[in-house]
């Protein structure tokens, strides 16, 4: 009898250690994992099956040859009720264990062969401006090279380019009439055929910016009828749109938005939109400037106001790396310029999280060119300058225009 009931004891310890095992274990319903005997490329995405991952799950890489203190953090891509899909960085190699960790636990998932990352040669990059031209009538676009200009294109007659984004050899832009402000076309021109082509007449009349998220060109719209609602939308080289999210109550219906530079930044790590400019309220004097950010997994916005005195023409953003940063000119009394405020911005909130200091100049059409922020100075002469993302130091000039003449939009074409 002793022993039975030392054998029961033993067994109800078992299933106490059993069930608090499970307890202790995250649950994945219906795990599918990839093929173990396919090696995944680093860099590459791939994607895990299964019900019960969430927006705070992390996977990590275990080195099945080192010690197990060692594991390298991967990039999460999407997380859905069904799927979660991450990317190992490039430098990854070799037989690892996918770790998910998740609620202060941890699981192993299964086992992966990483092949190491192909080197590609660096991607050459080619900074443009465009050019108001009187003696032309119509913008003309510039390679900027060694401080000089060399002509590519010159833009229809009467034309000028507001806001461009790139993908690939193409850039696509919006062109405004010069003289009537009220023809307008969203077109692109493709650097390998050297052909303008128009995508949609008029697309700005409802339209307030584009730009470039997972290869596509995308559009922010207004929904028709209803000013305080944004549109998402793709948008095909033919003109087609497909609805990508809408954001209800951005700002009051009656409250219309005019996005400054006809573009947005796109944080690709938060997938969320980022627009700059401002609107009126109704009968009201004056215009406020706001910044919005569209996220596009929450389908939330945020909207930010900046205080009075400063204008949405005055707030840009740009995207440096992986960072996103903003620019603010200040002024005192009488509108005198004090130079503008250089920070990094938390991209969900649009709240500062690091100030990087100020410079004496004021900055328009920001683009990130060979790990410099590169922007046109407006001031008396108009130069293109060169400044450092971390240390907000200026650097190289390069470029100084003549005198009367209007440098416009910068891009950049990456291949």
């Amino acid at each position: 009898m002793k022993m039975r009931k030392l054998l029961l004891l033993a067994g109800a310890i078992l299933a106490f250690a059993s069930c608090s095992k499970n307890d202790d274990e995250l649950s994945i319903k219906g795990l599918e994992f990839p093929e173990v005997e396919t090696p995944v490329k680093a860099g590459e995405p791939v994607t895990i099956k299964g019900e019960g991952f969430t927006e705070q799950s992390e996977i990590w890489l275990r080195a099945v040859t080192r010690a197990a203190a060692e594991e390298i953090k991967t990039e999460i891509v999407e997380v859905a009720s069904t799927y979660i899909k991450f990317v190992a960085p490039d430098s990854v190699a070799g037989k690892q264990t996918i770790v998910l960790k998740q609620d202060g636990k941890e699981r192993d998932l299964g086992t992966l062969t990483f092949e190491a990352a192909t080197q590609t040669p660096d991607a050459k990059e080619q900074l443009y401006v465009a050019m108001t031209s009187e003696e032309e009538g119509a913008d003309i676009v510039y390679a900027v090279i060694d401080g000089e200009l060399e002509k590519v294109y010159t833009l229809a007659p009467g034309m000028f380019m507001w806001g461009a984004v790139t993908l690939g050899t193409k850039v696509y832009y919006n062109t405004e009439d010069l003289e009537t402000e009220e023809q307008n076309a969203l077109k692109y021109y493709d650097f390998s055929q050297g052909v303008e082509t128009e995508i949609a007449k008029q697309w700005f009349d409802e339209g307030i910016a584009i730009g470039i998220i997972d290869g596509k060109l995308h559009g922010v719209k207004a929904k028709a009828g209803d000013a305080g609602t944004l549109l998402l939308v793709t948008i095909a080289d033919d003109g087609t749109e497909t609805l990508v999210a809408e954001f209800s109550e951005v700002l009051p219906a009656e409250e219309e938005f005019w996005e400054v530079d006809n573009i947005f930044e796109y944080d690709a790590a938060t997938r969320t939109v980022i627009l700059s400019g401002w609107f009126e309220k109704p009968n009201e004097p004056g215009e406020l400037a706001v910044s919005i950010a569209l996220n596009i997994e929450k389908r939330k916005s945020v909207s930010y106001l900046f205080k009075e005195g400063i204008y949405g023409e005055e707030i840009a953003y740009v995207m440096a790396g992986e960072t996103l940063l903003r620019f603010v000119a200040q002024h005192e009394e009488y509108e005198q310029f004090k130079g503008t405020t250089v920070s990094e911005v938390d991209p969900l909130t649009l709240q500062d999280t690091k100030q990087i200091g100020t410079i004496n100049y004021r900055v328009w059409w920001p683009v990130y060119f060979g790990k410099k922020v590169v922007f046109n100075d407006t001031e008396d002469t108009e130069h293109i300058r060169t400044l450092d993302p971390k240390t907000g130091e200026i650097g190289a000039t390069l470029y100084t225009a003549e005198y009367d003449v209007e440098l416009e939009t910068l891009f950049v074409i990456t291949q």
